[in-house]
């Protein structure tokens, strides 16, 4: 079954209130797929999600890139793991950069701050500009 999803702010008349929602999406992917070693499946379909959109979607402003790491962080949370190391946050950037195809709005949602931005080696990299 599908999870019980409330949106408020930005998007709540065009966003999806299910399974396909980014956010619900990527909580499912960063819970299985992220530093997960053993492929637990998590069953969504008893949760509730309250998403608090403060950036308006499909006008370029990074909504789905705030979707992609929110949703991430929250599975690997789920998962146990301190998103707040920079050993997750390093995983994080890695992942939703990949998905993103590009680290520009991620970083930010991950470091905060002005980011520049990088790929050495195929890695993403960032660095906060004061």
């Amino acid at each position: 079954s599908d999870p019980q999803v409330t949106l408020l702010g930005e998007g709540v008349d065009s966003l999806p209130r299910d399974a396909t929602n980014g956010v619900v999406a990527m909580v499912k992917r960063g819970y299985e797929s992220t530093v997960a070693t053993d492929k637990m499946k998590l069953p969504i379909g008893w949760m509730e999600f309250v998403c608090v959109n403060r950036i308006p979607p499909a006008r370029g402003m990074g909504s789905s890139s705030g979707a992609l790491v929110a949703g991430i962080a929250a599975g690997m949370a789920l998962r146990g793991h301190d998103v707040t190391t920079s050993k997750a946050r390093n995983i994080l950037l890695q992942e939703t950069a990949a998905l993103e195809g590009h680290p520009d709005n991620v970083a930010p949602c991950i470091y905060g701050g002005f980011q520049l931005c990088y790929t050495p080696r195929s890695l993403e990299s960032t660095m906060e500009i004061d």
